[in-house]
């Protein structure tokens, strides 16, 4: 009797081990963080880039040169005392000027402020053969626009039927 007491409590304590050991949450094992150290990267020595596709307009172009020849232009022909402000978007030779009138010049636009506009533009920037300039508030808007986004990064290839519109409005063939 006694042996099979025995047996009987062994057998609970058996089954209770059994019940508190499979319920438990089973220890997540922890990330290693050992001082391993990587293997070195090397890097293959870079061969000069192909030329981009000719139909391919890049998302974003360093147009710095023209951005400082423009804006150059522009504070030369603002510095004028007819004209209070100006803005200048350069496409190959051609400059186009926008300009708004201080408020002491009370007239229009006449040859002789084309006149004078055309020779600072061409003294400020020698690679300048064609200048147009225009005082209409939409067209100086547009103007300030292409500018902003060649600031940006835009292409100039962007603005190309643009430009040409501008022209073709400002100096009808």
């Amino acid at each position: 009797m006694k042996l099979r007491r025995s047996l009987v409590l062994f057998v609970c304590m058996l089954l209770v081990l059994i019940f508190v050991v499979a319920c438990t949450q089973r220890p997540v094992p922890r990330q290693r963080t050992e001082n391993v150290p990587r293997a070195t990267r090397w890097t293959a020595p870079r061969t000069p880039t192909t030329p981009p596709a000719p139909n391919v307009t890049p998302t974003r172009v360093d147009n710095r040169q023209y951005v400082d020849r423009a804006r150059r232009i522009a504070d030369n022909v603002a510095d004028l005392k007819e004209i209070q402000s100006a803005t200048c978007v350069i496409s190959g030779n051609t400059a186009i000027i926008g300009v708004q009138f201080s408020e002491q010049y009370k007239g229009k636009m006449t040859d002789e402020i084309k006149k004078k506009i055309d020779q600072v533009v061409k003294r400020t920037d020698t690679r300048i053969n064609r200048v147009a300039v225009t005082a209409d508030p939409d067209m100086v808007s547009r103007i300030q626009d292409i500018f902003r986004d060649i600031g940006r990064g835009r292409p100039l290839s962007a603005f190309v039927k643009e430009i040409n519109e501008l022209l073709n409005r400002i100096q009808p063939k």
